[in-house]
């Protein structure tokens, strides 16, 4: 098991279930700081690298439902693999 997929998992048992998809989404993405790229994520995800950027300093005031489960199942989903692989 990875580093990162070790952190998913410990956030993800952490998540309070009031946290909405866009409050978990960008603890994920300020947790993986050091550890994925933004730039990776957004060749990853498909989704601009500029909009990552905004997203993570608080710049976008309504960004997408579509684009936050696609960022958030990205992020969440070493942690799933992991789960389901034990």
């Amino acid at each position: 098991m990875s580093y990162y997929s070790l952190l998913v998992i410990l956030y993800l048992r952490c998540i309070q279930m009031s946290d909405s998809l866009l409050e978990q989404t960008l603890n994920l993405l300020q947790n993986v700081k050091g550890v994925k790229s933004r730039r990776s994520i957004s060749s990853e995800t498909g989704l601009d690298y500029e909009w990552l950027q905004k997203l993570a300093q608080g710049k976008i005031e309504d960004p997408g439902v579509k684009k936050i489960e696609r960022l958030f199942k990205y992020l969440s989903e070493p942690a799933t693999k992991s789960l389901t692989a034990v």
